[in-house]
């Protein structure tokens, strides 16, 4: 199989010469076409690889010329784009005579074609609806970051009144968006997927209560328990307590729904880890980690956060103080009771859930499985609240929490791992309440674009009780207001983040 793809791709440089095309033309064709760098530059160089010599050349330029001719067929883009760079005439006029190189159409799960079209924020607006003060309406906004501009309405995806949309996590490709219409009780709950090159939904399904109640109910359960098993399909299972299911159900991005066996633990996964914990009871327990589809050799302390480079991240956090606590400490209900003032009540409580202790960073080798160093983010009185992977910069961001009674504000820092040195992003305005709290993205404090470039979060910008959006450049330090009230459910692409 290796020689094969040697032979493909040197086949495929050779012709693309023959017609004119420089080297740097054809490596950024590669480029386009999925191939990773550390992949293609080989070829390019004095010592390309070895190549099996016992190949029967003419045999292999047939076989080759007819794949050349079936993809040509398939992505004649890339023969436009071969002719483009064409400005010789004589070699024009002979290129009607030969076959441009087509393509190289192998195989290769853990190739990532790149998706400059994935830079989309995706989110729910709620808001009165104009018929009537006493009904809601609910719409899906989509935000082009890097553009500072919302994209035209979906037509497929109308304001709904009185129901809801839900959105789940972007497929890890970052071109699929999956939405749930969400209905009273009885009624047909349509399902879609928004492709972020096509920028337009597609409905694949739609659940009704009579033909699909095997699948449970949607409104409380789906998102819930759903994942990516890959770049096509979307695991979910119906969880009901009293009857656990023991299947999974598929459904593919055609809309095909197929069972399996429920899967044992939670699963959260990037482009690179998988991470199984065992969620049957209490805390979630680490099960099993595989980097690159290999176990990891040691063990974690507390949760994965991502990799930078040849190490592993985890946080481990200290002990978090919880309303339970209130009731087994009697000196602190006697002043909870003593105390008239509702501000010294929040006084109280945010002094009483204030952590008992630091968080720690831990670094392992992701090959040896040993750890290479630790190190403290001290505790100032703010709650670290999620941790996640700058993609691209490969640095580590920290969401804090002020308090533990809102009105609240969440900063946000930026660590080099290399020097462990800290930068402030920015912080949001108080908020009084905070969307991001739902069961449906727990621990969804920010989010962060797949180019590294913006970080996106709630915000405090309006007055009431409703939170807004905003999102920061990570580079300029630039605050962008993308929505001002009755926003939820943020949604950025982003390959470092570990999701469900």
């Amino acid at each position: 199989m290796y020689n094969e793809i040697v032979d493909k791709i040197t086949e495929y440089i050779n012709k693309a010469r023959s017609l004119g095309n420089t080297d740097d033309q054809i490596k950024q064709t590669l480029l386009n076409n999925g191939w990773q760098a550390s992949i293609i530059n080989p070829y390019f160089t004095s010592l390309p690889p070895v190549v099996n010599n016992k190949v029967n050349s003419k045999k292999h330029f047939l076989t080759f010329f007819i794949i050349a001719i079936i993809c040509l067929i398939v992505s004649g883009g890339i023969f436009a784009g071969v002719m483009k760079y064409k400005n010789d005439s004589k070699i024009k006029s002979n290129a009607a005579n030969k076959q441009s190189p087509s393509s190289i159409n192998i195989e290769q799960s853990t190739q990532k074609v790149p998706n400059d079209k994935s830079e989309l924020l995706a989110f729910i607006q709620n808001k009165n609806s104009s018929s009537s003060a006493n009904s809601s309406e609910s719409e899906v906004k989509f935000y082009d970051l890097n553009k500072r501009t919302f994209l035209p309405s979906d037509p497929q995806l109308p304001s709904l009144i009185n129901s809801m949309y839900d959105l789940g996590q972007w497929s890890p490709n970052g071109i699929y968006l999956p939405i749930l219409t969400i209905r009273a009780s009885g009624e047909p709950e349509p399902f879609f997927l928004f492709d972020s090159i096509s920028k337009i939904s597609k409905k694949i399904y739609t659940f009704q209560d009579n033909l699909d109640s095997k699948y449970g109910g949607f409104s409380t359960t789906f998102w819930l328990n759903n994942r990516w098993l890959n770049d096509s399909h979307l695991v979910f299972y119906r969880e009901d307590l009293s009857k656990p299911s023991p299947k999974e159900f598929i459904i593919d991005t055609n809309g095909t729904i197929s069972e399996q066996a429920r899967e044992k633990g939670y699963v959260l996964q990037n482009t690179s880890l998988t991470v199984t914990e065992n969620v049957s009871s209490g805390p979630a327990t680490l099960k099993s980690l595989l980097i690159d589809g290999v176990r990891f050799p040691g063990s974690v302390k507390g949760r994965v956060v991502g990799l930078i480079g040849n190490d592993l991240i985890s946080l481990e956090s200290p002990y978090l103080p919880n309303m339970q606590d209130f009731s087994q400490d009697p000196e602190l209900i006697k002043r909870m009771n003593d105390t008239k003032s509702e501000s010294e009540i929040k006084k109280i409580v945010d002094e009483a859930m204030k952590p008992k202790g630091n968080w720690i960073l831990h670094f392992y080798d992701k090959k040896s499985g040993l750890e290479t160093k630790i190190h403290e983010i001290k505790n100032d009185g703010w709650i670290v609240k999620n941790v996640q992977v700058r993609p691209v910069k490969k640095t580590i961001l920290i969401a804090l929490q002020e308090k533990a009674t809102p009105p609240n504000s969440i900063r946000f820092l930026e660590i080099d791992p290399l020097n462990m040195t800290y930068r402030k992003i920015g912080q949001t305005l108080e908020m009084t309440s905070f969307p991001g709290l739902s069961l449906s993205n727990i621990d969804d404090y920010f989010n962060v674009s797949s180019d590294g470039n913006w970080l996106i979060s709630y915000d405090g910008i309006s007055t009431g009780t409703d939170s807004g959006i905003s999102s920061w450049h990570l580079n300029s330090g630039e605050k962008n207001v993308i929505c001002e009230r009755s926003c939820s459910l943020i949604r950025a692409f982003n390959p470092e983040a570990l999701t469900p």
